[in-house]
């Protein structure tokens, strides 16, 4: 490391320091918690180890970090935010993959509305205790959730640049108190496309992560700037990492093959097959079976650690890549070689190497030094509504990160069973 990493990390430090546990383990009198969530798409805890990171690093000193975030099943973004939002695992949420087809309401095509969680997310739990929220392109967060809306809202839009997000949190900042935001939800770029196209350990991805952390420093210093240093957490995560990817699979153009017809919706390492005859279930799986890098399951076989039989929303059969495959639309093959145009892929069961995220932690509430080995998903949810001090949604499957917040930090009881 150069002496001007080193002093960049200082500078950071003494900035995410700032943004440190207070006196007492509550928020200072008079002064209500404000918690800004960032994620950062397709970023793992072994990227971080590659890249230059001042700010991330910065945090970790300050505050808190966990080594490896655990990712619902499968590793994609639409069921993972979904989890982070949540707290609970697909089979609650509903969000089982970035595609897939619901029996009674149609076709998901990583749809925006908060209309399909069939949970209560985050932003409307602070909004039901009089918190407000301000969300940024966070996955389904579009429109009303059961009748509640956030404060403030951002909506996807593909131009829209992760800088333009930062000036955003910061004009939120900059309200008045009362119609300021306590809770704070952002979806970054991260690292995915740089992921896929050029590999998860590639120069273009260690490259587009250390533009990623310019964008916190910046944030911490704006936070800093706007004197709210002593009321502002931030909390940095990633909803899955990348693995290398060598081949490709199109399961619609087997079936097919075999004189079968099925909607496949597929994304990354699982597809969901809808038949068109679901008597044919023994047939579509034989079929299937014979392609050597995939594993297929009946729906009622699925592994139930997975965590992902939503009613009315599982395929007749689930087919799930080994890792170093994805499944593919690609009409030349039905196994075929990954090439240049795609070389990483995530969606994996849990636990597969590399698919892992991160989170880092500083600022009012958080323990200074804290670190632990692993953490699910879920428990983002619950630590957050930890240091807000709002009571979690009922029968949350996540727990509150009790190693990473301050001693004596006031947890509101819920129903977390």
């Amino acid at each position: 490391m150069s002496l001007l990493d080193r002093a960049l990390i200082l500078l950071l430090g003494a900035v995410f320091l700032a943004l440190g546990s207070p006196a007492v383990a509550a928020p200072p009198s008079g002064k209500r918690p404000i918690v800004i969530l960032i994620s950062l798409d397709g970023v793992s805890a072994r990227l971080v180890k590659q890249a230059k990171t001042p700010a991330l690093d910065a945090m970790a000193a300050a505050g808190a970090r966990v080594e490896r975030v655990l990712p619902p099943f499968p590793s994609n973004t639409f069921p993972s935010h979904a989890t982070i939002a949540t707290g609970v695992y697909p089979d609650k949420h509903g969000i089982i993959n970035n595609k897939f087809f619901d029996r009674k309401r149609g076709n998901f095509d990583r749809e925006r509305p908060a209309s399909w969680l069939r949970v209560e997310p985050l932003w409307v739990t602070a909004e039901k205790q009089g918190v407000r929220a301000g969300i940024i392109m966070w996955v389904t967060s579009e429109g009303d959730w059961r009748g509640t809306l956030p404060s403030h809202h951002m909506k996807f839009r593909n131009h829209t640049a992760d800088d333009q997000k930062v000036e955003r949190i910061l004009a939120w900042l900059s309200l008045p108190e009362e119609e300021r935001p306590g809770l704070i939800m952002a979806w970054f770029r991260g690292t995915d496309t740089e992921g896929h196209r050029f590999g998860p350990a590639s120069e273009e991805a260690v490259l587009q992560l250390e533009r990623q952390d310019e964008l916190l420093g910046r944030l911490g210093e704006g936070i800093a700037r706007a004197g709210l240093s002593k009321q502002v957490t931030l909390v940095v995560v990633s909803d899955h990492g990348v693995v290398p990817l060598d081949q490709l699979v199109n399961l619609d153009r087997r079936l097919r093959s075999v004189g079968l017809g099925a909607r496949v919706s597929t994304t990354g390492g699982v597809s969901n097959i809808y038949l068109e005859a679901p008597w044919e279930r023994e047939r579509a799986r034989k079929a299937l079976s014979e392609i050597p890098e995939i594993s297929v399951y009946e729906r009622e076989d699925l592994p139930r650690e997975w965590r992902a039989s939503a009613e009315g929303r599982l395929g007749d059969l689930i087919a799930v890549a080994q890792p170093g495959a994805a499944f593919s639309e690609d009409p030349r093959f039905v196994v075929g070689r990954a090439g240049d145009e795609r070389r990483g892929g995530h969606g994996y069961p849990p636990g597969v190497p590399g698919t892992d995220g991160i989170l880092f932690a500083a600022g009012p509430g958080i323990m200074k030094g804290a670190r632990l080995a692993a953490a699910q998903g879920v428990d983002v949810n619950p630590t957050i509504c930890a240091i807000l001090g709002v009571r979690p949604a009922p029968r949350l499957d996540g727990h509150p990160l009790g190693a990473l917040l301050e001693p004596g930090w006031a947890v509101v009881p819920g129903d977390a069973s």
